[in-house]
């Protein structure tokens, strides 16, 4: 009875951090969305110093790389940067965004940020799943949890029930 509880509680424990799952990958997409809304802003106002100087922004960021001035040299590595970050975000974002419900973890995976993901998660706010997509997730990771913990108990049951069928025995033959 005690093991049944504690396979039904692990279950349970594992299935509300399941939960979890897609109320992270949300307020990851936020947090994504607003990454990608600052390097926009970026490349708009790199744009409108090129135009303030009478320059395309290859020129400008040309301009910048070719100085004499480490400091403008160095802003001008950073600015040719930009495009290839913004679109990164871009595409991780329309990806996170198109998904379903059961291709969002892939994508997720496949467009992974460790910095993203850990500020993500220093303010991640726990939800009750309240969506068809959350109680999917929940109900997986209940019946990943009980199975895992139910095969964890096997050997465990075998192993009891030889001890108790050869202390049996020996109570036989006395």
């Amino acid at each position: 009875m005690l093991s049944r509880l504690v396979i039904i509680a692990v279950g349970l424990a594992i299935g509300a951090g399941a939960a979890q799952g897609p109320e992270f990958i949300q307020q990851y997409t936020q947090r994504l969305g607003g990454w990608r809304d600052a390097y926009a802003q970026q490349l708009a106002d790199l744009d409108a110093r090129a135009a303030e100087a009478g320059m395309k922004r290859d020129e400008y960021v040309a301009a910048l790389r070719g100085s004499e001035d480490p400091n403008a040299v160095r802003e001008g590595d950073y600015l040719v940067l930009l495009p290839g970050y913004k679109a990164a975000l871009d595409r991780a974002y329309e990806d996170l965004v198109g998904a379903t419900a059961w291709s969002r973890p892939l994508a997720f995976v496949g467009h992974y940020n460790s910095e993203l993901a850990s500020r993500v998660l220093r303010d991640f706010k726990p939800a009750i799943p309240t969506t068809l997509e959350g109680a999917a997730y929940g109900g997986t990771g209940f019946l990943v949890g009980w199975f895992a913990i139910a095969l964890i108990g096997v050997p465990y049951r075998i192993w009891r029930r030889r001890r108790e069928a050869a202390a049996l025995r020996a109570k036989l033959h006395r």
